[in-house]
């Protein structure tokens, strides 16, 4: 039975929810995740299929033929992914730096779409990518106002084959035009299903740094690969047997509100610290379960030591990602003094008490390590493990506090 298909194109301004979106209709399968951490077997959750042709020819650049007065290449803008735990503000920060958009550092990345505040936990205690579900997908939900234009070209495959051939073409124009002008583009799985067979580890998001005309490929730089590879343009995203083909193109400078969406993100960070932040999102957008968000996360965290639940491995794993963003959430505040001078006091306070975080939570990584060479905790370095992740709990409920009191002292709430 056939469905037909419907084709939409747009541009939206990155703002309180910011992509413009080309998507097929769409209707529920399975799609099997992997994680770019770790060889961990891929996790089946819900997402939009539809079948779409591919072209498994990839060509390495060092090989690609050249035809004499042909163009093989525009110039490659050779440059990594920024080494965050986040895919996504990696490869924003990398479109922003080529467009010249200097103001959005890391932390200030981190902490406007919310990494910096976000921690999970599942219970038991295992290991967690705390930002599977923000890279996923729910970010797009979660962009507040940056003050650019992105455009989105994106296909959610149904069961029923349809034709996204025009929609990638489309793409493909977008990103050799913006490659001209000397800005990457970034792209969802940017490898070929034969590629990812061959053992390229290419998953979630990477920079489309340079393409091929003559070859019909795109030059891709990703954090998990060290060089630079070419895949098809209408190849990528089709990993895992599953079907998400996803392009951001950066679109010039749009008007925006600093000052509203650093407040926004302010009251995001109380909101992810009380496990309310995804409560407006339909579940299937959450493709990665947890059990508790926030404060609750690590109340579970440290029940699931305190059982002998959790492992040293898993915890110094946690600890860790809790360190990573909690350096970044207190870079962030710290960057706020100047942009919301009248809440400086709170906003200096609360990147203090995140420091403690960091430091307990560094204290907690290696302490961890300890306790995994020997095999398990000890009954000893289990209790300081629970003490160590209370004290986490602690510095961040008064960091949050302090949050609620710069909002306040903005004249507005949480």
């Amino acid at each position: 039975m056939s469905t037909p298909f419907s084709l939409m194109t747009s541009t939206l301004i990155v703002g309180w929810l910011g992509l413009g979106a080309h998507v097929l209709e769409r209707s529920t399968v399975d799609l099997a995740m992997s994680s770019a951490h770790s060889d961990t077997p891929p996790r089946v959750v819900q997402l939009h299929k539809a079948v779409a042709p591919s072209r498994p020819k990839v060509t390495p650049i060092s090989k690609a033929p050249v035809g004499e007065g042909e163009q093989r290449m525009s110039d490659l803008l050779d440059i990594v992914p920024a080494a965050t735990f986040s895919t996504v503000v990696g490869v924003l920060h990398g479109m922003f730096e080529g467009a010249g958009n200097t103001d959005w550092s890391k932390p200030r990345l981190m902490g406007v779409l919310g990494y910096a505040f976000s921690f999970e936990m599942r219970k038991g205690g295992g290991v967690v990518w705390q930002e599977s579900n923000l890279d996923w997908g729910a970010v797009f939900h979660v962009f507040p106002e940056l003050g650019v234009r992105i455009r989105r070209y994106e296909v959610k495959h149904r069961e029923e084959p349809g034709d996204s051939t025009a929609l990638k073409t489309e793409a493909w124009d977008a990103v050799r035009a913006s490659i001209d002008r000397g800005i990457r583009a970034a792209a969802w799985n940017p490898m070929s299903l034969r590629q990812k067979e061959a053992g390229l580890r290419a998953f979630a998001w990477g920079l489309l740094v340079g393409y091929n005309e003559s070859e019909g490929t795109y030059s891709v730089r990703h954090r998990a690969v060290p060089e630079t590879f070419t895949v098809p343009f209408d190849a990528i995203g089709h990993t895992d047997g599953v079907e998400w083909f996803c392009v951001l193109v950066y679109d010039g400078p749009a008007s925006g509100d600093d000052r509203g969406a650093h407040i926004t993100a302010l009251r995001n960070a109380v909101a992810f610290a009380h496990g309310t932040r995804f409560d407006s999102l339909d579940p299937k957008d959450l493709n990665y379960p947890v059990d508790a968000l926030g404060f609750a996360a690590l109340e579970l965290w440290r029940a699931g030591i305190e059982d002998d639940e959790a492992s040293p491995e898993a915890s110094q794993y946690n600890a860790g990602a809790l360190r990573s963003a909690r350096g970044y959430a207190a870079g962030y505040l710290r960057e706020l003094v100047d942009v919301l001078p009248k809440a400086a006091s709170d906003l200096e306070a609360a990147a203090t008490h995140y420091d403690r975080v960091v430091d307990t939570s560094d204290a907690l990584h290696g302490l961890c390590g300890r306790a995994k060479e020997q095999g398990e905790f000890s009954e000893d370095t289990r209790t300081k493990a629970v003490g160590l992740v209370a004290a986490a709990l602690q510095a961040d409920r008064d960091a949050i506090a302090s949050i609620e009191g710069a909002l306040a002292m903005l004249g507005t709430s949480h």
